[in-house]
């Protein structure tokens, strides 16, 4: 079994309060997946080391998939937070996924005139960082290189438009 990494970074122009207050909700990962998984989440929170969150999936109604996560590595106060999200049961072999949240400036240029102006617009910057094995050994890396990880990665593309839908960049 092979240990596989998938990383990125979404940008939006809104404080670091406004985000981690709607990504430590568990509840709100129904929000940002696509609607065709019938996604449910069971969560009891305040986000804190050691709470579980229930995670189930189905497609046209037929369950599929329950997967549990702990969490831990909670920072939930300065210019930086954070959770990891490891998967107790489920689908995967190993699933580690650290959501880091980064106070931060991205730079845009103006486009306006076709000036070339640089200017810092305040935001905050969200990284994901997910590890993670495919049961079955090398029928699971050939399953992973086939498709997994690519299913992965669409998911991820999906969230990212959906918080730009939430945190539209003007």
């Amino acid at each position: 079994m092979s240990r596989h990494t998938i990383e990125c970074d979404l940008w939006v122009p809104v404080s670091i309060d406004e985000v981690w207050s709607f990504m430590k909700d568990p509840a709100n990962l129904a929000k940002m997946t696509p609607s065709k998984f019938g996604t449910s989440v069971d969560f009891q929170g305040p986000l804190l080391n050691g709470t579980r969150a229930q995670i189930k999936i189905s497609v046209l109604g037929v369950p599929l998939i329950s997967w549990v996560a702990a969490f831990s590595d909670v920072l939930d106060s300065g210019n930086q937070r954070q959770f990891v999200d490891t998967q107790e049961r489920g689908p995967f072999a190993f699933w580690k996924h650290r959501h880091l949240f980064e106070a931060g400036s991205e730079w845009v240029e103006g486009k306006r005139s076709g000036s070339k102006v640089r200017l810092e617009k305040p935001g905050t910057w969200i990284r994901d960082r997910v590890e993670y094995e495919v049961p079955a050994g090398p029928i699971g890396d050939l399953m992973d290189r086939i498709r997994i990880r690519r299913e992965l990665e669409k998911l991820f593309a999906y969230r990212h438009e959906k918080l730009r839908e939430f945190w539209p960049i003007d």
